[in-house]
């Protein structure tokens, strides 16, 4: 009875977008059609179902050559980001790397692996790295030459941890279509669904019928009744 005394009394406003595009916003015709993913890495945001879908992706002729771009910061609090990076997105990426081997890396170390997997740049020294990092390092990617050894990327998802919001906007800038997998939907308060509608992207999601407010059901987002719709829902669009 509280929370439905306090439902009455309170007033929710709409968020504006936290991440302003600075200058133009590319026309249609010159953005990749790629998907874009981003905000908070932790758990109900429909992330564990990314790696399934970029390897039908992968299977499918209509998107040869097309990215799902995983853009997120991880929270320092709490391990649900952490359990998510090392059980369910490295490891389909990168399956020469296992779950095992993920175990013994804090979440810094975690990070920066996927920073150094994700980047076209030679591998740090050993200096520079951490015990855990280097012993699993090591042995899988080893550099020929001074080049940076294939890692045997397995599905075309990409992944961006912790960028700024500058960075964060160019490729929501740079790319088409926007894929919010939350499991509850899109809300007025919601930044990322902000961000996404500020680029001018086409944006997908979940439609909730309790949550969805009747401001965003004005045809700016595609919605669709299941996350694993989206392939579909792009081809069809």
């Amino acid at each position: 009875n509280d929370s439905l005394d306090l439902k009455k009394k309170s007033t929710l406003y709409p968020v504006p977008s936290n991440i302003i595009p600075n200058g133009n916003i590319p026309e249609i015709n010159n953005r990749s059609r790629n998907l874009v993913v981003f905000g908070m890495i932790k758990r109900n945001k429909g992330l564990e179902d990314l790696a399934a879908i970029a390897s039908q992706m992968a299977e499918d002729p209509y998107f040869q050559g097309r990215k799902i771009h995983m853009l997120g910061t991880v929270l320092t609090q709490g391990v649900d980001g952490h359990e998510i990076l090392r059980k369910s997105i490295i490891p389909q990426v990168f399956p020469r790397i296992s779950s095992r081997d993920l175990e013994i890396l804090s979440l810094e170390d975690t990070i920066r692996l996927v920073q150094i997997l994700e980047s076209k740049d030679p591998i740090p020294s050993e200096k520079f790295l951490s015990d855990n990092l280097n012993f699993i390092l090591k042995d899988r990617m080893k550099q020929v030459n001074g080049q940076k050894p294939n890692f045997n990327r397995k599905i075309p998802l990409y992944i961006h941890l912790n960028q700024t919001t500058e960075q964060v906007s160019e490729l929501l800038k740079a790319n088409l279509y926007s894929f919010l997998p939350m499991q509850r939907g899109v809300t007025d308060h919601s930044g990322t669904t902000a961000a996404s509608l500020a680029h001018h992207m086409i944006t997908f999601a979940n439609k909730n019928e309790e949550e969805t407010p009747p401001s965003l059901l004005n045809g700016s987002i595609n919605f669709l009744n299941d996350t694993r719709e989206i392939l579909n829902a792009v081809k069809s669009h």
